[in-house]
């Protein structure tokens, strides 16, 4: 055989091997493979100081935030309710604290993203604000925000995917609602995490009395900021203490990828 068509069929197999194991993933989640980036922001708040190279393990990351019908299959798990509420099934689910989102994820055989794998997620390989770079204007096409919500009369969040996907094939992490990560909340973050995320120093909250945990992503609107384009950078953080039950707050799951036999 010539070396071109001997090379065309190795490329070949493996498109089709490629497409085997896309099948495989689990229903509704997206394969993140593993890498390094950039973690943080130099010219960000005082809590994403300092930008600092961390290294992710492959996971499945849900494509989107977790909806009213995925949530009504938990019977264990409870919810709030409140102004601004979702009720629409293909809507978000919010009102959730971080314990029965927690809660949830595992009854699917999930867990919650860590606080690295949901920017890295986010950042899909960029190092800029957002996925897609810096251009502001573009933010309407990838999220909802104030100024394509509120600023137009029209409150609550929207149907998930109802924005377009970055470049891993993700929905929503930047605004609709915001969302629980693993981690607890510690303002000096970046001094305890090395080269990965792995470090004990992160499961142990600042305050036990009032334990925070990390909010991100931004939202549609409400407070702190975090409808604006400047809260919804792939690396603002928030903080929310774990009872918490917002409209601005929602979730995804994330999954390791089982061993190999």
């Amino acid at each position: 055989k010539k070396t071109g068509e001997y090379e065309g069929n190795i490329v070949s197999a493996l498109m089709i091997e490629t497409v085997k194991e896309r099948q495989e993933y689990p229903d509704g989640m997206v394969f993140i493979n593993e890498g390094e980036f950039l973690m943080g922001s130099d010219l960000g708040d005082e809590d994403e100081l300092p930008d600092h190279l961390v290294f992710v393990k492959s996971f499945y990351l849900d494509q989107h935030e977790v909806t009213n019908a995925d949530y009504s299959k938990c019977v264990e798990c409870t919810r709030g309710h409140g102004g601004f509420d979702t009720i629409e099934p293909q809507q978000p689910v919010v009102y959730v604290d971080w314990k029965n989102a927690d809660a949830f994820c595992q009854f699917q055989n999930k867990r919650l993203p860590t606080e690295s794998e949901w920017e890295y997620a986010a950042r899909a390989g960029s190092e800029e604000k957002y996925s897609f770079g810096d251009n502001i204007s573009l933010l309407e096409t990838y999220a909802w925000l104030k100024t394509n919500t509120v600023d137009k009369g029209l409150w609550g969040a929207k149907t998930v995917s109802s924005k377009k996907a970055n470049n891993w094939g993700l929905h929503d992490l930047y605004g609709n609602v915001m969302e629980w990560v693993q981690n607890y909340y510690k303002p000096n973050y970046f001094a305890y995490v090395r080269q990965s995320d792995n470090s004990n120093d992160l499961n142990v909250p600042e305050n036990e009395e009032y334990p925070l945990r990390v909010v991100r992503g931004g939202a549609w609107g409400g407070l702190h900021g975090a409808g604006t384009p400047e809260g919804l950078r792939s690396a603002k953080r928030y903080a929310f203490v774990e009872w918490s039950r917002s409209f601005q707050i929602g979730f995804r799951c994330a999954m390791d990828i089982p061993e190999k036999n």
